[in-house]
């Protein structure tokens, strides 16, 4: 723990220095900018597709009830945050979620984390404030306890979370690069310290792309979730547009007939090559016809060795390739899934202005 004093500075700005590689980032705190150009809103928005971000936030202008120009001050602060927060801001996946009995301000960054008394706002920044920087693992891991007693204190963003049906759905959202992960590091690939996916050069391929029994019963349950939403279609309780839900069906349907193994060749099979060869090699490599004297000849040891290094390189460029269409698939899906969650979607328990959305 070290103690951190800014003044016309953010304490908070040496968690931000290598952000463009973190991979899981919480933001905790009262107030956010409304502009976009602050130091913060300029760094999240570098964090990469790799990433997470959780943010958590009140609103300032928000009250039980509302006197004269309250309601409008209110609804202007909504829509800005609302846009500022909007998924598609980001390169990463999101969640965010708003607690208006929170006043703390935390910022984690993988294994760092800073807490303090200034707000993540450039106004704050010119203040007199102090805050801590936590860097021991049990230090932070305490903090996130904390911080996940206000996220389940909190009303999550969009009103589908609201939904229990729904939760799957926005599981697969924020478990977008967990799948990825997990599909990835069993089919030949290694993250590296720079967060690049590269081609594992110790992975020997198998038949067929392996999926974790935990990601299939998973992905079950959101075929189940987006078949129950879609009978709301058309409805007042429509939350998702029946085009998303059948696409998010078709995904599933894509896993469960393993649709991503069609492309991808056999496995060597020695037994087949070394009758074929066999009978190729019978008259030049034995005159007496004899198979023993096959099987012994240089020619034929060779031929077989080529033969197993051919079928495993064509085997694992087709499971490369086929993991790649995969994850491409499941990025097109989840982006259409993430697009479709839009600041119209607003549980109604955040807005209780009354006013209509600009």
């Amino acid at each position: 723990m070290k103690l951190r004093c800014s003044h016309r500075e953010h304490g908070f700005q040496p968690l931000l220095e290598n952000i463009s590689t973190a991979k899981r980032v919480t933001v905790v705190t009262w107030s956010l900018e409304k502009s976009r150009d602050s130091y913060l809103w300029k760094a999240l928005r570098k964090l990469p597709a790799t990433s997470h971000l959780t943010v958590i936030t009140s609103i300032p202008s928000r009250w039980e009830h509302y006197f004269a120009g309250q309601r409008e001050k209110m609804k202007d602060q909504l829509g800005a945050y609302l846009d500022n927060l909007n998924p598609e801001n980001f390169e990463c996946a999101s969640e965010v979620y708003f607690c208006f009995k929170n006043h703390a301000k935390a910022l984690v960054v993988d294994d760092i984390a800073y807490v303090g008394s200034a707000n993540f706002t450039e106004a704050s920044a010119q203040n007199f404030e102090a805050g801590v920087l936590l860097t021991e693992k049990t230090e932070v891991d305490e903090l996130q306890v904390f911080i996940n007693r206000i996220r389940d204190s909190s009303l999550p963003m969009l009103k589908a979370a609201a939904s229990k049906a729904a939760s799957p759905l926005l599981k697969l959202l924020d478990w977008r690069f967990e799948i990825v992960r997990s599909i990835r590091e069993e089919n030949g690939f290694i993250l590296s310290d720079d967060q690049e996916w590269t081609e594992d050069p110790d992975w020997r391929p198998r038949q067929g792309i392996c999926i974790s029994a935990k990601l299939t019963a998973f992905l079950s349950e959101c075929r189940v979730a987006a078949k129950e939403l879609l009978e709301k279609c058309g409805g007042d309780q429509e939350i998702l547009n029946a085009h998303v839900l059948n696409e998010v069906i078709e995904f599933v349907r894509y896993f469960d007939e393993q649709q991503y193994n069609e492309s991808i060749p056999k496995l060597f099979c020695e037994a087949a090559v070394a009758s074929r060869l066999t009978e190729e090699l019978l008259n030049e490599c034995s005159p007496d016809g004899n198979v023993d004297d096959v099987v012994s000849h240089p020619e034929y040891l060779e031929q077989l060795e080529a033969s197993r290094c051919d079928s495993e390189n064509e085997l694992n460029a087709a499971v490369i390739e086929a993991v790649n269409d995969l994850v491409e698939q499941i990025e097109n899906t989840v982006q259409t899934l993430r697009s479709s969650f839009g600041p119209e979607d607003v549980s109604p328990k955040i807005d209780n202005t009354g006013i209509k959305s600009r």
